[in-house]
């Protein structure tokens, strides 16, 4: 069950770089169905999902079968620009496309939904923090390199 909400998830998300464009605040769910605590994980991220999806834009990314030989549609550039090394790596993105923080790991609902809030309302002092990647959202977001050429 738990594996078709994450499947089902990935599969309803638009794609990262439409997402950036939506001018809404972003939630991106790295995610693999062999993960338990992504498992674990999934009933509470889609039911926030239905609370909050009007304010913010969910993207859930599968990276169940990462690395592969094949390209999954950009999904291993956006794990690296994320630098994602451990599941579940969820991560908070104001309007303007700039990355606020990630939280990573075994995350009590509690605290993504605290975080949701605040994003939903368009405050980017989110009261729980973890991993920076991004220089404390001073670095915003690039399109993968097929994106930004087709611009």
């Amino acid at each position: 069950m738990a594996a078709q909400i994450l499947v089902q998830a990935a599969a309803r998300s638009r794609p990262l770089p439409l997402a950036l464009q939506s001018g809404r605040p972003l939630v991106i769910d790295f995610s693999a169905t062999w993960c338990i605590e992504c498992l674990q994980l999934a009933p509470a991220m889609r039911d926030l999902e239905q609370r909050f999806g009007k304010e913010v834009e969910f993207v859930s990314i599968d990276v169940s079968n990462l690395p592969s030989a094949v390209d999954d549609s950009q999904s291993d550039w956006w794990v690296r620009q994320f630098k994602v090394d451990m599941l579940p790596h969820i991560a908070f993105v104001d309007k303007d496309g700039s990355v606020l923080t990630a939280l990573v790991g075994n995350l009590p609902p509690e605290v993504l939904r605290a975080n949701m809030e605040e994003l939903s309302r368009g405050n980017d002092r989110l009261p729980y923090n973890m991993f920076d990647a991004f220089e404390n959202g001073r670095r915003k977001l690039a399109l993968p390199p097929s994106e930004a050429e087709s611009r």
